[in-house]
């Protein structure tokens, strides 16, 4: 019976009720990690989805779909199909274990094709394990909180200036005050630099000069590993409050209320998908995704005719078996009858 949920799940998925179709999707999901499983954050992922909605349809049109999803155990089944060409996860606290198998499915999808934007604990060790070094590659072991400003704004501030000018930051100030109520680095730092995966191509975008007294450390980093394509944001610690800034300290929208940090996430969230949403890739991942679900459709319905062949093989031995023991109930009546009192 799992295995049919989890095929109709997959169904549902893949067959967006809008166009009863296959669609390429762009999946959001942003989390509170201080429990397990993690608990959804509606507010601060509506205000990531509503963003990421506008910039993609604007950028490819109706075709590609932006869908959030609540559920930590489904966001990860999910990343793994075919029509997915990428996603947005933040993840405020990491206060669990990620578990191994899960780990090497999540950097299994992404080497195979996959856009991501991980934030905050989704960098750190501890964990998300090789997902931190693999998919977002900060390694993080240590979090640092920003500098306290008081007065008419208490918030956590980070100060990340370029390290590199691309198609990313192009047009960017070379210098971002950012609240971040904390960061992931990997600690302790080397004597030079800073931690580097052993694979893949690692660009540091920005990089923060507040973590650690006169160090430097990564706050965006952009990675190509296999044919995935990803940025992390080891900051950016969000809480999921409604209200305004001046009121609610713990507000949603303090970092994405700020338009140079709207223009930095909207030119990452460009540059990962960039290589999964034009024509040529969609196509070829589109026409996979439906040969992929009509072999899960088969399966489903060899899964289905096994389990009614079976329940028609019951019924046919219970039947059996009842007129069994009607047989032997008369033919032990009929005995007792003969016994005590025929005899007799």
């Amino acid at each position: 019976m799992r295995y049919v949920v989890i095929a109709l799940l997959v169904v549902a998925c893949l067959l967006p009720a809008s166009l009863g179709q296959v669609s390429p999707l762009v999946v959001i999901g942003c989390f509170d990690g201080q429990a397990y499983p993690p608990e959804f954050c509606p507010n601060y992922s509506r205000e990531i989805g509503d963003l990421a909605g506008e910039l993609v349809a604007g950028a490819y049109g109706e075709e590609v779909e932006v869908v959030t999803i609540g559920d930590w155990f489904f966001l990860l089944d999910v990343l793994s199909l075919p029509n997915v060409i990428g996603g947005i996860v933040s993840l405020r606290e990491g206060a669990f274990y990620m578990s191994t198998m899960r780990q090497e499915e999540l950097v299994s999808s992404f080497e195979d094709g996959l856009g991501l934007i991980g934030m905050n604990a989704m960098c750190y060790n501890t964990t998300m394990g090789r997902v931190a070094h693999e998919v977002f590659p900060i390694n993080g072991t240590k979090k640092v909180a920003g500098k306290i400003f008081r007065g008419e704004l208490v918030t956590s501030r980070h100060t990340h200036v370029m390290h590199v000018e691309n198609e990313v930051t192009h047009g960017l100030p070379g210098v971002l005050e950012i609240p971040d109520s904390s960061m992931f680095y990997n600690y302790p730092l080397p004597g030079e630099g800073w931690w580097t995966p052993d694979g893949g191509n690692m660009t540091v975008l920005y990089k923060s000069t507040t973590v650690v007294r006169d160090r430097e450390v990564p706050s965006v980093v952009l990675y190509e590993r296999g044919s995935g394509r990803s940025v992390a944001f080891p900051g950016l610690r969000h809480t999921d409050a409604t209200g305004r800034l001046q009121k609610d300290l713990g507000w949603y929208n303090h970092s994405l209320g700020i338009p140079e940090f709207r223009q930095l996430l909207t030119s990452c969230i460009l540059h990962v998908l960039e290589p999964f949403a034009s024509e040529g890739p969609l196509g070829e991942r589109l026409d996979y995704s439906r040969e992929f679900l009509d072999e899960a459709l088969s399966s489903l319905q060899l899964e289905v005719e096994t389990a009614d062949a079976a329940l028609d093989s019951y019924r046919r031995r219970s039947t059996r078996n009842t007129i069994l023991v009607v047989v032997m109930a008369v033919l032990a009546a009929a005995a007792i009858a003969y016994v005590g009192f025929i005899r007799k």
